[in-house]
């Protein structure tokens, strides 16, 4: 019955399904959905698989596929995690639940959402990831186009890029420095000698949408930055603080 209804919602509300891509070799696979915001979201998005007979299981909690619920959730593809077994030392991660579960089938798709919420949140969890990695299988991304009102899967390209020092960011060794400096603290140096490549913050994030355009699947893009040592670097933040004179107390 919802499957009919989410397929006859689809229709009635003038979605279409985006024809370039569609799942037809892979009998195992991950398929990902996100952002997902809105209770509608599952609507639609169902109404789009079914309309292209895929038919994906999703996790749920053990206690909602019993009687009476289970009379809806396990049509709809619900695959049943017991999240609190009396048995605590069988008790297994949500990611291994979904590697044993791939291996032990020959045919499975299941849906996930990554964000872990129906709030928008950009941090994805990785379990879906290390879940494909290990089980071996491809990882597919679902998407739905409000805009144009178009749903469909596409293939998942994944690529990486490699930093040096991003200046002033979280991973870099300059806000260290900077609190040193201005406590008036030896500054905590492994190595004078230590090469480190600069790229400021525009060029991280340049780098990032270079590879969004241009990557493919294995591509490892390292961007040409300038070098200096650590020596180099500590030497401009205190000129830059005034205090250039005072190099070898501070180091």
């Amino acid at each position: 019955m919802f499957r009919l209804i989410s397929i006859l919602l689809f229709k009635l509300k003038g979605w279409k399904i985006d024809p370039n891509f569609e799942p037809k070799n892979h009998k195992k696979f991950i398929l990902v959905g996100g952002p997902h915001t809105s209770n509608w979201d599952v609507v639609y998005f169902l109404g789009a698989l079914y309309h292209m007979n895929i038919k994906p299981r999703f996790l749920i909690k053990k206690d909602w596929m019993t009687f009476p619920f289970g009379l809806i959730f396990k049509p709809l593809g619900g695959l049943a995690i017991d999240r609190n077994p009396k048995d605590q030392e069988s008790k297994s991660s949500t990611t291994s639940f979904m590697i044993e579960a791939f291996n032990n089938a020959e045919e499975l798709i299941i849906a996930i959402s990554p964000e872990g919420t129906r709030r928008y949140n950009p941090h994805w969890k990785k379990g879906f990831y290390h879940t494909a990695f290990e089980a071996g299988i491809p990882i597919l991304l679902g998407y739905l186009d409000y805009k144009n009102r178009v749903s469909g899967i596409s293939k998942t390209i994944i690529c990486g890029t490699r930093y040096g020092n991003v200046m002033a960011s979280r991973g870099s060794v300059i806000p260290l420095f900077v609190k040193q400096i201005k406590e008036g603290k030896p500054l905590t140096i492994t190595d004078p000698n230590m090469t480190r490549f600069m790229m400021t913050l525009d060029d991280a994030v340049d780098l990032v949408l270079f590879a969004f355009k241009n990557g493919e699947n294995g591509d490892i893009f390292v961007q040409k930055a300038p070098a200096a040592t650590i020596l180099t670097l500590t030497k401009a933040l205190l000129k830059l603080y005034d205090q250039a004179d005072i190099i070898n107390d501070l180091i």
